[in-house]
């Protein structure tokens, strides 16, 4: 007579911590890798990761990375090298310094710069310096012997003028550098100033050498003859726009070789005090140098070595992981740390004593989270007052009682998420901060909990964190493993076999980068890792199906599953007793079953073919029906039959290694029901 199936849906998250038969809910265990729960609820594959720029040359790895979001709306990826600092544009690393030549983490922190009302960047790296950076780069059209000309901008003069035609929409120039050349193309974004009647911002149609013809939603009025029109791509129309220093100093890097400009910043054209010539070339990308600054003022010693850095209400905050002190500089200038040694007032520079050696700094809404040695934790935070005649402000330095091995693991496992920070610490565990003070009786379980005998059995150094879509990543170097933990559905995922040094988000994907030479990925992109098929596995839990002291018998295995046209041979093993002392059952399906076996949808319709359809709305797992780099899923439904398995418990395992192939397991379940058994082989 038929048996209903012990149905398995939705899975409840990864979990390493217990006996996976003490398990009380449908949950992946120990074992599996490189496999993911779905938004869906489904077992899936993981996609891969593809390399972005060009293949490694180097042996030595990256030594962190920073997506800088400048206060100028422009996004500035790095990754730093040994020797290097590297930004990522139009899909290759440029060099935009070199010469560290260190093998300390490098660090950095945007802070925002009054007199050039911009923000810039602070990058520290195990030196007495502070590096600083504008973070301008843009790439050189033309030069002459005292100037040099940048892309992405056109300013109309005598003998060049901008000719506007309302009817045809068009922008016309007369002479001088094409437009195709300056980098100007279709979709750009383009602002015209200075003009008599079309200031604004306008969208580009078409480009050729010298016509610009702009969207039908524009509206252009008839303009003869302008000389005084500019014309730039939206935020890039300047030297000053493309982040070029305007004060201070003021020297730009063509092909290696530093220049100093005294004029020209707000147009898009520098003068120089040397001729370019010698170094420069179309197309080339120039950039403002990075600046050597050495702190002073305070408690500041001279020759202070700086490895860990934060900024917090436009405070810097200066740490070295070998020192007891923190210094804090003055919101108006990062380079002093000075105060009134009387009343400190509000802005000012400061100390912090610790009781330990520095680990980590992490700024939290108004206040600042300091870790120092395996243990303590402080909290900075400032208060005002007043006596009546004198006013000032306090430097509060509060040590958190917390319990041995609850200090930060490093200064790079902080990891800034919606309701606080997640941190690595040394017990080890990943916890959020807000949870490490024992003020009442019974503190709040860590986030890490439930794969508390995974993070005891690998190593955690260097752990390095980022948020993303709901999700706090962890890579860890040591162990060539990715950490993900479902914030929304307060879970964790399976550990993804991936090598890297850090992580970042870039243009709204995420990137690791390499911990063995200089080479970055993009995540969840493609069906392999890098050309490298991926090997996926999924343990479920081990089920009784009931009571522990019975034993249970089946006959059939069911799956419901979707893959793709790469997924051959997808390999599912039921074992029986402990790991499988009693039976091992295997079987297989694929994308070429047996059209029995196989639902091949109908040619697709609706929402799925409209643009709408076509674009993913956002989260970490798109939509496989419509993933292009998946391709045509087909869904299987399949039960495998067997000799009656007598056994106490059941563990169902899915693998799969083959180059692209991806899956997604809905259902599985087997046939289980009471034996006919006495336990008498059991007794005594």
């Amino acid at each position: 007579m038929p048996y209903d199936f012990k149905e398995k849906i939705q899975p409840s998250g990864y979990v390493d911590k217990n006996d996976d038969s003490l398990l009380e809910y449908y949950a992946l265990t120990r074992g599996s890798f490189n496999t993911l729960i779905s938004d869906e609820w489904k077992i899936v594959s993981r996609k891969g990761m593809t390399l972005v720029g060009a293949a490694g040359t180097s042996t030595q790895g990256t030594k962190g990375s920073y997506t800088w979001q400048t206060s100028t709306n422009r996004e500035i990826p790095l990754r730093f090298i040994y020797d290097k600092v590297q930004m990522l544009y139009n899909n290759t690393w440029t060099n935009v310094a070199s010469g560290f030549q260190t093998q300390t983490q490098f660090r950095c922190r945007p802070w925002w710069d009054r007199t050039e009302i911009k923000d810039k960047l602070l990058l520290v790296n195990g030196t007495t310096a502070v590096q600083s950076w504008t973070g301008g780069f843009t790439e050189l059209a033309s030069w002459t012997s005292t100037t040099v000309t940048k892309k992405y901008a056109k300013a109309a003069s005598v003998g060049n003028t901008f000719t506007f035609n309302a009817a045809a929409k068009t922008l016309v120039q007369s002479t001088g550098t094409d437009f195709v050349t300056l980098g100007f193309a279709a979709d750009q974004i383009v602002r015209i100033g200075s003009s008599t009647s079309n200031n604004g911002l306008f969208t580009i149609k078409t480009v050729t050498t010298s016509t610009i013809t702009f969207s039908a939603s524009d509206v252009i009025t008839n303009e003869v003859a302008s000389t005084t029109a500019l014309i730039g791509v939206n935020g890039r129309e300047t030297w000053a726009a493309e982040r070029f220093n305007t004060t201070g100093t003021k020297q730009i890097n063509i092909g290696g070789t530093l220049y100093t400009y005294n004029a020209g910043e707000n147009t898009p054209t520098l003068t120089l005090t040397a001729d370019p010539s010698a170094t420069a070339s179309v197309g080339l990308v120039v950039f403002n140098p990075f600046i050597a600054n050495t702190p002073a003022g305070g408690d500041y010693p001279v020759g202070q070595i700086v490895d860990i850095i934060e900024v917090n209400i436009n405070q810097a905050y200066y740490g070295w992981s070998q020192g007891r002190n923190v210094f804090l500089s003055k919101q108006t200038d990062f380079k002093d740390c000075a105060y009134t040694a009387t009343v400190r007032k509000a802005g000012e520079g400061g100390t912090i004593f610790l009781d330990n050696n520095c680990v980590g700094i992490a700024a939290s809404k108004e206040t600042t989270k300091i870790s120092a040695g395996s243990s303590d934790i402080y909290n900075v935070s400032f208060e005002a007052f007043s006596d009546g005649t004198t006013s000032g402000e306090i430097l509060r330095v509060k040590k958190l009682e917390t319990a041995f091995g609850q200090g930060a693991l490093n200064a790079d496992c902080f990891v800034k998420v919606k309701n606080g920070i997640a941190y690595v610490s040394n017990e080890p565990t990943i916890d959020f901060l807000g949870n490490v003070e024992q003020i009442t009786t019974i503190q709040a379980k860590p986030l890490s909990d439930p794969i508390k005998r995974l993070l005891n059995s690998i190593t955690l150094t260097g752990a390095n964190g980022v948020y993303y879509k709901n999700y706090i990543f962890y890579i860890l170097p040591s162990a060539n493993a990715m950490l993900m933990y479902d914030m929304e559905r307060g879970f964790w995922q399976p550990p993804q076999l991936v090598s890297g040094n850090s992580l970042s988000v870039i243009g709204g994907y995420l990137y690791v980068h390499s911990n063995t030479t200089d080479e970055s990925y993009k995540l969840f992109s493609g069906l392999t890792d890098n050309g490298k098929p991926i090997a996926f596995t999924a343990y479920t839990n081990i089920d009784t199906y009931g009571a522990r002291t019975k034993r249970k018998i089946y006959d059939e295995v069911f799956v419901e599953a979707f893959v793709n046209g790469a997924a051959k041979d997808v390999n599912v093993t039921v074992q029986s007793g402990y790991q499988g002392a009693v039976n091992i059952q295997p079987f297989r399906f694929g994308f070429d079953d047996d059209s029995n076996f196989i639902e091949v949808p109908a040619s697709p319709s609706g929402l799925g073919t409209s643009p709408l359809g076509m674009q993913p709305f956002g989260g970490l797992f798109t939509d496989p029906t419509i993933d292009s780099e998946i391709g045509p899923l087909r869904k299987i439904r399949k039960i495998s039959t067997t000799n009656i398995v007598e056994a106490f418990d059941h563990q169902t395992i899915f693998q799969n290694d083959q180059s692209g192939a991806y899956f997604e397991i809905v259902c599985y379940g087997i046939n289980a029901r009471l034996a006919n058994d006495n336990n008498m082989d059991i007794k005594e």
